[in-house]
């Protein structure tokens, strides 16, 4: 009897102490997550069942937790009329032909006033049979990155301009004015020529 119940001791304490270490993990890996900007996000294939990672819901600005289908309703509600297609294709194929996805796309934030970028990206976990039962991904914020490269762009073009041989001063200064605008929201530039 002694033996039985040093036995069951062992084991609840085997028990909350691996209870304790989840515990632990779940809050190491949603802070990582806070940290990269990524989310992660896990769509049930039979019952249209979404989840997503308290991060996933900061990306996107959503308060939740939330139900699947008001979840996926407020998504679709954030992202560009023009990426709701590729978004709908990407999952079609997930669900009927178990296709891997890589998808960006733009959410729109405060009223449409403000917009982020982010980079989805779909796994498919199938049955026996190779029916797909989940979808499962990340989501990751890369407008910073999105902003840089808009940025480089813009530049690019100034040089490019600055190299042809018929482009005027004012067209050059009108670029760089441009460019300094566009890089620091609020800001206003203007260049006075005197001759």
């Amino acid at each position: 009897m002694k033996t039985t119940f040093k036995l069951k001791d062992l084991l609840v304490a085997q028990v909350e102490q691996e209870s304790l270490s989840l515990k632990s993990l779940s809050k190491e890996l949603a802070e990582a997550q806070k940290i990269s900007k990524i989310g992660s996000w896990k769509f049930n294939c039979i019952d249209n069942g979404l989840e997503w990672s308290p991060e996933h819901y900061r990306i996107f600005e959503i308060d939740g937790p939330k139900p699947s289908e008001e979840l996926y309703e407020a998504y679709k509600a954030k992202l560009f009329e023009e990426d709701l297609i590729p978004l709908a294709e990407a999952m079609e194929k997930a669900i009927t032909n178990g296709v891997d996805f890589v998808l960006d796309h733009r959410i729109l934030l405060d009223g449409k006033k403000r917009v982020k970028y982010v980079q989805g990206i779909g796994k498919v976990s199938k049955d026996e049979s190779g029916k797909p039962i989940y979808i499962y991904g990340t989501c990751q914020d890369v407008t910073d990155q999105k902003l840089i490269e808009q940025r480089l762009q813009r530049r690019r073009s100034i040089l490019e301009k600055l190299s042809k041989e018929s482009t005027s001063i004012n067209l050059i200064l009108e670029a760089i004015v441009l460019d300094l605008e566009e890089s620091n929201p609020g800001f206003l530039c203007s260049i006075l020529l005197l001759d």
